[in-house]
């Protein structure tokens, strides 16, 4: 996920990761409609679930690569918008973004946020390596945590 073609600004459309030689690793996907809407920033859901299903299977991969073993702890947040960013809230949205869309609508019941929690999940890596069920397990509880905060009931894609 390096690009050499856009030099590094600080923020970017697409995601980046950093493996870590003792295992650890960062990731940031970015999930969000390109633009900001009356305040608020809107996260895709199932782009957001997508992107963590990623997340889990690379942090896997890489600490059993550099030989970890025991359980992988993965802690997932979503990032609120910085201080005087022109975005206040958060919300989830299902729609897509596409220049012929129409400006993305919340989920219905859902509220909007200006700060999330940041959750916390494990599992064994040797099942996290092997099985995508397990992969699917942990990703579906760091999701469900994250998309509970807006009121959101249920995850669309797992």
């Amino acid at each position: 996920m390096v690009s050499t073609d856009l030099p590094y600004t600080g923020l970017s459309t697409r995601g980046h990761i950093e493996l870590f030689h003792g295992g650890s690793f960062a990731g940031t996907p970015n999930a969000s409609h390109p633009d900001t809407v009356r305040q608020v920033r809107y996260l895709v859901q199932s782009r957001l679930e997508r992107a963590i299903h990623d997340l889990v299977t690379v942090a896997a991969l890489h600490a059993r690569r550099q030989h970890a073993d025991g359980l992988l702890q993965i802690r997932a947040t979503i990032q609120a918008p910085e201080h005087g960013h022109n975005a206040k809230e958060i919300a989830l949205t299902h729609q897509f973004h596409n220049a012929r869309a129409s400006t993305p609508e919340p989920v219905a019941d859902s509220i909007a946020l200006r700060w999330i929690a940041p959750v916390t999940g494990e599992g064994p890596l040797v099942d996290l390596v092997s099985s995508n069920d397990a992969r699917n397990r942990l990703t579906r509880q760091l999701a469900l945590d994250l998309v509970h905060q807006f009121a959101v009931p249920s995850v669309r894609t797992l």
